[in-house]
């Protein structure tokens, strides 16, 4: 079984570390180009400065580096390097380099190639390579302006060309800088260390936050369960609660709800009917016991035929009617079940069939007002069943005149069919009671024959048909209204009335 409070802390927790570390090494990456960034900006400075203090003549390039200059190029054991290339010829050196040599590329003032090497000493250094423009001795440049006549001599110890008139006033070099980097490389490992405590220190907070978050989150899930773990058979009344929990389960509280109170009403229908079957066979089994006890205890009176003929009868008659309400109660079951095929069905026919059924409408004065030829969709079956027992409601129930009429019209999407009785007992106020199980309107249920099943076996399919049904008192007449889908000729349809398939 999937755990959701398993799957939100292991993606937060992940998705929280990842983030962290992301973030760490981006920092920890812009630290370490920073101090690079300053450490060549330094050396660059360095390089500029040593522009400023070289100064060349024809017989070679001098660097004006003292210890009061620049200590650092002194051989010492912290020492820097400097080294000056004119035309890819080394010229210059710093008295640390000795005779070793620095790399060598080319570099420009706006851009200079930095890169990591290793220094002379073995250690692990830093190397910055940029060209300048070294000026000629200030001497040379006044021996240049008032002896002009010398220059030839000047040009011949020069080795220079015959066409070269004037000596450059400032010549491209290009200068070397090294440094050690053991401080920077220490100092980013410092840096190091301390954004990897800082990132396990954050993301151990931020696990502690995420687990109490989700945890808290998840608490009003394990309070609904528990919740829905006291509700059973004998609790089966209480409801979850709405109140003070997340807004995301507030939807599932309520159908769970509007669930229990389908459940509940289920519970209780099956409880009543319960009641009302043990209720209605008490008395029928009471009363076949007593006969049975009456022709075991008294033989020699039941030896006269026709009193054992009128008890034997009693008995059948008993047995009947018990056969009878199991027979309704089944119906009653199937029409809860509400699974049907529908098909066209003649509503006339029906109805003089279900009328041929009902015997008891022999002694009682029905008029007939339905047209011939019109057709519902309906289960024939069970739409026979729906008229055999308003058929017999009706006759069963008639009083005074004992007046049955029914009546049948076309509307535009339905068939209204009216079955009335006369009736002076029912009022307005039963109507709701109509449709519940085993009910009665004589509280003292001496009628065998009846056992208040007709109409719930009615509503309960009439439900399942998508057949409305209606109750009206009207001019001393009970009226039942039922509007019926009514056959279009384009095709059937389905148990909520909908259009189906085109029937054959």
């Amino acid at each position: 079984m999937k755990s959701l409070r398993r799957f939100q802390l292991t993606v937060l927790l992940a998705g929280t570390a990842c983030l962290v570390l992301s973030v760490e090494s981006w920092r920890h990456s812009r630290f370490r180009a920073k101090v690079y960034e300053e450490l060549d900006a330094t050396l660059t400075t360095k390089a500029a400065a040593l522009a400023t203090l070289t100064e060349y003549t024809p017989w070679g390039v001098d660097v004006d580096v003292t210890d009061e200059t620049m200590p650092e190029f002194i051989a010492t054991e912290a020492s820097s390097y400097f080294q000056v290339w004119m035309d890819d010829v080394s010229v210059a050196r710093s008295i640390s380099l000795a005779d070793g040599d620095l790399p060598y590329n080319f570099g420009t003032s706006i851009s200079p190639v930095a890169l990591n090497a290793q220094l002379p000493d073995g250690r692990p250094g830093r190397v910055v390579i940029v060209q300048h423009e070294i000026e000629l001795d200030e001497d040379l440049e006044d021996f240049q302006r008032e002896y002009p006549e010398h220059l030839a001599e000047l040009k011949q110890e020069m080795n220079a060309d015959e066409h070269f008139e004037e000596i450059e006033i400032r010549r491209p070099a290009v200068i070397v800088i090294a440094a050690s980097r053991e401080h920077v490389e220490s100092t980013i490992r410092e840096n190091l260390v301390a954004a990897a405590a800082s990132a396990v220190a954050l993301v151990g907070l931020l696990a502690i936050l995420i687990v109490w978050t989700v945890n808290r989150g998840l608490a009003a899930v394990r309070r609904l369960s528990e919740e829905t773990n006291e509700i059973d058979a004998t609790v089966v009344r209480k409801r979850l609660s709405v109140n003070n929990i997340p807004q995301e389960l507030a939807p599932l509280s309520l159908a769970t709800n509007r669930m229990l109170d389908r459940v509940e009403e289920a519970l209780d229908r099956e409880r009543s009917l319960t009641a009302g079957v043990a209720h209605e066979l008490r008395t029928p089994l009471a009363e076949l016991q007593s006969a049975l006890d009456a022709i075991d205890g008294e033989a020699d009176v039941f030896r006269d035929s026709d009193i054992c003929v009128r008890l034997l009868r009693d008995c059948h008659e008993i047995v009947v009617g018990m056969t009878n309400m199991t027979n309704m109660l089944l119906e009653s079951h199937q029409a809860n079940r509400g699974v049907f095929t529908f098909e066209p069905v003649n509503l006339s026919d029906s109805l003089a069939a279900a009328i041929e059924r009902c015997a008891d409408l022999a002694q009682r004065e029905v008029t007939i007002d339905v047209p011939p030829g019109v057709e519902v969709i309906s289960h024939r079956d069970a739409l026979a069943v729906i008229l055999d027992n308003l058929l017999s409601n009706a006759a069963s129930h008639s009083t005074g005149k004992k007046l049955i009429h029914i009546s049948a019209d076309r509307a535009p999407d339905c068939v209204k069919l009216a079955i009335a009785n006369s009736d002076d007992s029912l009022t307005e106020t039963d109507f709701d009671s109509l449709s519940r199980v085993f009910w009665r309107k004589d509280p003292a249920r001496t009628d065998r024959k009846h056992f208040g099943v007709g109409l719930k076996v009615v509503h309960s399919l009439a439900s399942s048909l998508g057949v409305e049904v209606q109750f009206e008192l009207k001019n001393g007449m009970f009226v039942v209204h039922l509007n019926l889908p009514a056959h279009t000729h384009v095709g059937t349809v389905s148990s909520n009335g909908s259009p189906l398939s085109r029937h054959g």
